[in-house]
């Protein structure tokens, strides 16, 4: 068996990290010593996660593996951007193209931010009872034979699309592997925009909604939030792209765009902000970009933007 050269681990932070380990954190302490809760569960979690780390890197050593780890705040603090094919130099990528992410699935969709399509990924979700990895595809009692699967060829990934983002104004968002939410910044106020389906040259299909936002969702997003409008789950390897809008202002029957199942490598969406505070979020809270109104936004997917996946089911 042809071992690897050096991979890549990136791994989350635990909570207990964060809350313990940085500067006074008032409001946790405060939280703690009003029996809002305890250390216990987050000790629970860290213990986990740091005894997955261990053994991962146990079983790395005696493999003959070499590996970088970082953190994700080491990537923040480098300022390293996110991958996107048209920006060289963007990203980061492992001397074999194998990244481990090391944590849950908010982890495996941060470090796919800085990733291109010829990175293999693989979740290793490292505290099951407190996470739960839909998209991770080892867990501590297996990742040893997932792991070894790979080094041998055995396993291969899935070709996962990810939507390619653009706007009028401001930098690149991150390629999203799961899902992109447009709303107001404000939870309580409307969301106004008009929304275009793309067909090709001079065959559109154009919309103005009002509601509390609008869900665009990967194949591999399928099972989340979008889940919630009664949208079938796609498989993993699927090109299409889902489409729900949030709470219509209006009846839903009356929005011809919304509950859409698009291949947004054939067909593309763009979506016009009515917003002076708008936000698009990219899979998740921590990736937002502001919006104006009169900014546009466009969605597509190409190879290009694609990632390789190993999944619970290969």
């Amino acid at each position: 068996m042809k071992l690897p050269q050096k991979i890549l681990i990136i791994e989350k932070q635990t909570a207990l990290e964060r809350y313990t380990r940085r500067a006074l954190n008032v409001d946790f302490l405060d939280y703690i010593e009003h029996g809002g809760g305890s250390l216990g569960d987050l000790k629970s979690a860290h213990d986990a996660h740091a005894a997955c780390r261990a053994a991962l890197l146990t079983f790395l050593k005696s493999s003959g593996v070499s590996y970088d780890i970082w953190n994700l705040d080491q990537l923040a603090e480098r300022t390293i951007p996110f991958f996107h094919q048209e920006i060289a130099g963007s990203g980061i990528e492992s001397e074999s193209g194998l990244v481990v992410s090391l944590g849950g699935d908010g982890t495996l969709l941060h470090a796919s931010h800085y990733l291109g399509n010829a990175s293999r990924l693989l979740g290793l979700n490292s505290c099951p009872e407190h996470s739960v990895g839909a998209l991770c595809g080892a867990m501590p009692l297996n990742f040893q034979s997932v792991l070894a699967d790979i080094f041998s060829h055995k396993s291969k990934p899935l070709v996962v699309s990810r939507l390619d983002i653009t706007l009028s104004e401001g930098p690149k968002p991150p390629l999203a592997l799961n899902d992109i939410l447009l709303c107001n910044q404000h939870p309580a106020a409307t969301s106004r925009y008009e929304l275009r389906v793309i067909h090709g040259p001079g065959k559109e299909s154009i919309e103005s909604q009002h509601s509390s936002g609008l869900w665009v969702s990967t194949a591999a997003g399928s099972s989340a939030a979008i889940s919630g409008y009664g949208l079938a789950k796609l498989p993993l390897e699927s090109k299409h792209s889902l489409v729900a809008v949030r709470e219509p202002y209006q009846k839903s029957e009356r929005y011809k765009l919304n509950g859409l199942q698009l291949a947004l490598n054939e067909t593309s969406l763009e979506v016009f902000c009515k917003m002076r505070a708008g936000l698009v979020c990219v899979d998740g809270p921590d990736h937002c970009a502001l919006l104006g109104f009169g900014t546009t936004l466009r969605i597509e997917s190409s190879p290009a933007a694609s990632i390789q996946l190993y999944s619970k089911a290969h």
